[in-house]
């Protein structure tokens, strides 16, 4: 994980905003650290290299999620997110849904 990202997660920890950006960190998986983030509202993914997406399963405050311009062939654990309002997300790679 770049330092960029680090960064962002580390603050958000701190301040407890609800929002976490981070696009363009150059991620290829979801950093563990978000799972720990049940308050988290939005959360923005995008433009990263991320293919799978899954470890989001606590985020049961989430209402929107920004996944577009990853390269993501499974998404599992959005069964669990109740408060789901907004889902972004574009691509032409994805073989399973769960």
């Amino acid at each position: 994980m770049i330092n960029r990202a680090k960064e962002r997660i580390e603050e958000e920890l701190k301040q407890k905003t609800g929002r976490l950006h981070l696009g363009f960190c150059k991620l290829d998986k979801i950093p563990e650290e978000i799972e720990k983030m049940t308050w988290l509202k939005v959360l923005s993914l995008d433009n990263n290299q991320i293919s799978k997406i899954e470890g989001l399963n606590h985020l049961n405050s989430l209402t929107t999620l920004y996944l577009y311009n990853n390269q993501i062939s499974k998404i599992e654990g959005l069964n669990h997110m109740n408060r789901m309002a907004t889902l972004y997300i574009t691509t032409k790679q994805i073989r399973k849904v769960e």
